[in-house]
């Protein structure tokens, strides 16, 4: 058995918490848009024959998706965001590919905007619930 079928089963095991994942899939999406913008400056062509060949923006629409799913909000009974979690979710948001150059937004970009702005929302009502509750207390 190779090192890397080894690894995936290892990782195929472990049960990554929701926001080890959601930052996991912000981190990455970052980086597929980091690397779909380098590529366009580095690409001479004009019809952009190199830059787009890795399909980066294909891969981060597909993650995009996958952050929306691990959204807490509209699904009852579960904890709002962490903090480290919406930090890189919002900052997920403000590198919307539709946001670029006064585009329009996607479908999907506004569905997880959506998201976002009731999981922001969320943390402010529970943060706000824990400074009463601890504020009564004292």
């Amino acid at each position: 058995m190779g090192k890397k079928r080894v690894k995936d089963e290892i990782l195929a095991c472990e049960q990554p918490d929701r926001s080890t994942e959601a930052i996991r899939l912000s981190v990455k999406y970052m980086q597929l848009i980091g690397a779909h913008d380098g590529g366009f400056l580095a690409d001479p062509t004009g019809d952009c024959e190199f830059a787009s060949a890795g399909h980066h923006l294909g891969k981060a629409h597909k993650l995009l998706i996958k952050l929306v799913g691990l959204s807490p909000h509209g699904v009852g009974g579960a904890s709002p965001l962490s903090q480290e979690e919406l930090r890189a979710k919002v900052a997920v948001g403000r590198a919307l590919h539709g946001f670029r150059r006064g585009e329009e937004l996607d479908g999907d970009e506004r569905m997880f905007l959506r998201f976002l702005l009731g999981e922001v929302a969320d943390f402010f009502n529970a943060t706000q619930q824990l400074s009463q509750t601890t504020g009564a207390s004292t």
